[in-house]
């Protein structure tokens, strides 16, 4: 192998496992450790790389510092020039090992880096200078006198050495770890340097307490793959937090050990309702809703009615489709007609008024005045009325009446000539019909028995026909009146004296609709 190669790949593996964390050595504890190595020999030994196995004890006084002593043989390792007899390496050593002290993540616990420091003796049998024949041989290949390479092998049967290096345990238990050493040993007498990787067992016994629990979870440092476990958790056989549920607070302070998948929860592993609606936050699909609103599985707002107010907060639980409705979820009303808002096809209808299903006045009449404000709600068709509904102008005849007669309208004497009197009178009753363009008369003429019959039943219908006439001339349609006379027939009263024959000398108006 290249040295250099392996010397790069070597700093490079210690400075891997420099970054794992730390894990503690057992105060007072013995350490016991059997290895491999392989040996990569400086050039100036002239020998190959060569395998080899050695047995260590170390003593740990501390966590940080351990003092150790390490016998390593290495057999038959072959000269790299001509032939030669194979050389076998024995090596003593002691060292200080200094413990790397640094806290880390996951697993990293498991694993202890640490630098050595010491000294050693190393023996090469037999030196290679011994031989006088190899020595020529290899003087003469290299074209060196041999007294100068005696001289130099010489200096490689052995002496001295001072060794450095890195290394890093991985823990299995408190009491087995993988050992993983790279040294170098410098000849202090040849100033030459070998490379030696190592790799065995190690196995701990006695001491003190098996190491430090520094969060206190029952899992010591150097086995604890979780070290800032949180008081009081249930860790595993790792020193990690057990967490049943999945909530992110383990158990032991889990409050609330059996929480629903991708729920969230506070501190204490209890579920967080931020809107208080009985679904916790994480599966509320609706997580502003408003206090006291009825919510569904989801967490969202339940609103029976339809109305943008949920159940819980809506006093109007039944509001119609449509309908507007206030904060307390209750239909607004703005003309007070029973109809609400958003449904109330006519929003401004007057106070009192009597409405149907879409909020519109009932006018049963037809006379523009709606039922419940209508004081007079028979008015006949086509009527004006007042603001109260009832006529402007009195009707001619009273409900169920069929004939009136017409008090004050008189004639000159033997006339059909109006007098001054009645045309007031007549005016009124033009007035009337006008006001009620469904009634239809007819104008009665009646005279007492003065003078003969004929010429009463033609002063009747004379005077009968004036009565129309004026009427029309006033805008009565003709078509609504009809006159006739009735002559002295049908007398009302006696026409033995002056006051009977005056009520027989009369106009009367019948309806004929």
């Amino acid at each position: 192998m290249n040295r250099r190669l392996a010397q790069v790949l070597a700093l490079g593996l210690v400075i891997l496992t420099a970054e794992l964390a730390k894990a503690e050595e057992r105060k007072d504890s013995f350490e016991v450790s059997e290895f491999i190595s392989y040996a990569d020999f400086a050039p100036k030994t002239r020998l190959k790389g060569n395998a080899g196995a050695g047995l260590r004890l170390g003593y740990n006084f501390n966590s940080w510092l351990e003092g150790e002593l390490s016998y390593h043989r290495s057999e038959n390792a072959e000269f790299t020039k001509l032939s030669a007899p194979s050389v076998d390496v024995e090596e003593v050593q002691a060292v200080a090992i200094l413990n790397w002290k640094r806290k880390g993540k996951k697993f990293q616990t498991r694993f202890q880096p640490y630098m050595i420091l010491g000294f050693g003796h190393a023996d090469y049998n037999p030196p290679a200078g011994e031989d006088f024949r190899l020595a020529s041989l290899l003087s003469r290949k290299e074209g060196l006198k041999t007294t100068v390479y005696q001289k130099e092998a010489a200096h490689e049967a052995g002496g001295s050495t001072e060794v450095w290096g890195f290394g890093s345990k991985f823990y299995f238990n408190e009491a087995l770890a993988l050992r993983l050493d790279l040294r170098l040993v410098r000849s202090i007498d040849s100033s030459f340097t070998n490379f030696e990787p190592n790799l065995g067992l190690s196995f701990s016994l006695g001491g003190g307490p098996p190491g430090k629990d520094s969060d206190g979870d029952g899992v010591v440092d150097y086995q604890d793959d979780c070290p800032g476990t949180p008081k009081g958790a249930v860790v595993g056989d790792r020193g990690c937090p057990i967490d049943s549920d999945g909530d992110g607070v383990p158990d032991g302070i889990d409050q609330c050990p059996d929480t629903p998948k991708g729920v969230v929860v506070d501190t204490k592993g209890c579920p967080v309702d931020s809107d208080g609606d009985g679904v916790p936050d994480g599966p509320d699909q609706c997580p502003n809703t408003p206090k006291g609103a009825k919510v569904d599985e989801k967490g969202c707002p339940i609103d029976s009615d339809a109305d943008g107010v949920p159940d819980g907060i809506d006093q109007c639980p039944d509001t119609p489709k449509g309908a507007k409705v206030d904060e307390k979820g209750c239909p607004i009303d703005s003309d007070a007609d029973g109809v609400p808002d958003g449904i109330d096809q006519c929003p401004d209808t007057p106070k009192g008024a009597k409405v149907d299903e879409k909020g519109c006045p009932i006018d049963s009449d037809a006379d523009g005045v709606p039922d419940g404000i209508d004081q007079c709600p028979d008015t006949p068709p086509g009527v004006k009325v007042d603001k109260k509904g009832c006529p402007l102008v009195k009707p001619l005849f009273e409900k169920d009446q069929r004939s009136i007669i017409l008090k004050g309208v008189t004639f000159d004497s033997n006339k059909a000539t109006l007098t001054p009197e009645s045309l007031k009178i007549l005016d009124d009753v033009a007035a009337s019909l006008l006001s009620y363009p469904g009634v239809r008369i007819e104008v009665k003429g009646y005279t007492d028995s003065t003078g003969g019959p004929t010429r009463n039943q033609k002063l009747s219908e004379a005077r009968a026909n004036a009565v129309r006439d004026y009427l029309i001339s006033k805008g009565v349609p003709a078509e609504r009146i009809a006159a006739r006379g009735y002559g002295q027939s049908n007398p009302i009263a006696t026409n033995a004296t002056p006051e009977g024959r005056a009520q027989n000398r009369r106009v009367e108006l019948a309806r004929v609709d």
